[in-house]
């Protein structure tokens, strides 16, 4: 698949966008968007986060992100209906992979189930969670200009 190029409304920054679509086992799909907003790599999520094969490739493109040099991660679970205990398991795993290299991985855009989930399993302690998108990018840009 060729990526795609588009510039932002102000046409100063350029903005990769790669699609992809994972078949998984039981006839559903997780649909994975990746988007590069200046050092931080943004993965949309929509379908089920149940810790199986799609949720695999995701942490195969955040290993190659690494790999490309990439320590700045924001997962959005905005059409996440909900999340499985293996899925939490493979987020685990991906927060693990990335804190290794010195990185950090934000989660935003959380539904009620998907954030009840995370709560219930305390695991509040150890991600950080935004309410949007653009309050976990600003996190990092904060982060960046020491504000």
């Amino acid at each position: 698949m060729t990526p795609e190029i588009a510039a932002n409304n102000s046409g100063s920054r350029l903005y990769l966008y790669r699609e992809m679509t994972f078949p998984s086992s039981k006839g559903n799909s997780m649909q994975i968007t990746t988007q590069i907003k200046g050092d931080v790599a943004v993965i949309h999520l929509s379908g089920k986060f149940d810790g199986g094969k799609d949720c695999e490739k995701i942490q195969t493109k955040i290993t190659d992100y690494i790999t490309e040099g990439r320590r700045k991660f924001v997962l959005s679970f905005l059409l996440i209906r909900f999340i499985t205990s293996c899925g939490l398991g493979k987020l685990i795993a991906i927060h693990q992979e990335v804190n290794e290299c010195g990185g950090r991985v934000i989660l935003c855009n959380l539904e009620r189930r998907p954030l009840s989930v995370i709560y219930t399993a305390r695991l509040y302690e150890v991600f950080e969670v935004r309410k949007s998108l653009g309050q976990a990018l600003d996190e990092f840009q904060s982060v960046k200009t020491g504000s």
